[in-house]
């Protein structure tokens, strides 16, 4: 990759990475579905299609959700009195994985 001077072949690496890295798949009409590009323990992507009710049924609301997340972690900071408000990515994936929120 280095080497490639092809601007096209840089452009089309960029397209595949999103593609592959997408979870988010709508058809503009009734499907709104997520789907993982990250297999769990058992190989299995996460397909909001075949949700159980307690998973995310669409991206829409899945976005909510982690809308709502932030917005918990958010008060604890300022709880603890913490002046800085942004949330890092390392932040947020702690407080995502812990899930301290449920407890």
């Amino acid at each position: 990759i280095l080497a490639v001077e092809n601007v096209q072949f840089f452009k089309d690496l960029i397209f595949y990475l999103k593609l592959v890295l997408q979870m988010r798949y709508t058809d503009g009409k009734d499907r709104d579905f997520i789907l993982s590009p990250v297999a769990n323990d058992k190989g299995e992507f996460f397909n909001s299609e075949k949700a159980a009710d307690t998973e995310p049924k669409d991206a829409d609301a899945n976005g909510a959700y982690h809308i709502a997340l932030k917005g918990l972690l958010l008060l604890q900071k300022i709880r603890e009195g913490e002046k800085k408000l942004s949330i890092s990515n390392k932040e947020w994936h702690d407080f995502t994985q812990e899930k301290k929120y449920r407890k």
